[in-house]
């Protein structure tokens, strides 16, 4: 989240979201939020893995709050989810 303050510095090509302190649904929409936030709507989200690879998703909902952002009052995100599809190498 640091390299969102120095765009100038990185290059960021896109982030994946994926499952952790809570559902795969909720980390793509909060990580669409936090760029919004950041002013960095450009930089596409995709959606990763819904769970461990090695082990079952026990998420913190009793710390995070349902959506894992609760606490924020953070507008709805006007972008959209990229899709798998549009990612390609160069």
């Amino acid at each position: 989240m640091m390299m969102l303050a120095a765009p100038e510095s990185f290059e960021i090509l896109g982030l994946v979201a994926t499952a952790g302190n809570i559902g795969l649904d909720h980390t793509v929409i909060n990580s669409l939020k936090i760029l919004e936030l950041a002013n960095r709507a450009d930089i596409p989200v995709f959606a990763g893995c819904p769970r461990p690879i090695l082990r079952q998703l026990v998420i913190a909902d009793h710390v995070h709050g349902p959506t894992g952002l609760d606490g924020h009052n953070l507008p709805p995100p006007t972008a959209k989810p990229a899709s798998n599809t549009e990612w390609t190498s160069s």
